[in-house]
């Protein structure tokens, strides 16, 4: 499922989002 993993990889690209975001929050 193509799309399955996209979402994956879309969530997995949002928490790394958050995680630069907040670098302190480790």
């Amino acid at each position: 499922y193509p799309h399955c993993l996209f979402f994956l990889e879309l969530l997995q690209n949002a928490n790394f989002r958050t995680a630069m975001a907040h670098p302190g929050n480790k």
